[in-house]
């Protein structure tokens, strides 16, 4: 799962003048995204299963689901973290 990551073109002012026009449209086409759904469908039908954290950490989708919710999806790749 990816995180939300706004587009800001340009830096400075005219960024900041930018993200405020965009932010919740950004977000809107980010949370519709049909990455993001299937994975949260996938978590839904899925996450009962994993019943100890070897199950949760043993699938890849699951867990990335799980990280990203919290802001860590840059550490699946972590083994000693996860």
């Amino acid at each position: 799962m990816i995180g939300f990551q706004p587009i800001v073109p340009q830096t400075g002012y005219v960024g900041w003048r930018f993200l405020e026009r965009t932010t919740e449209t950004q977000r809107v086409a980010f949370e519709k995204s049909p990455e993001l759904l299937r994975d949260l469908e996938y978590f839904k039908e899925n996450i009962s299963k994993a019943t100890t954290a070897e199950d949760l950490v043993n699938d890849r989708r699951l867990l990335r689901v799980a990280l990203g919710a919290f802001g860590l999806e840059d550490d699946l790749g972590k083994r000693a973290t996860c």
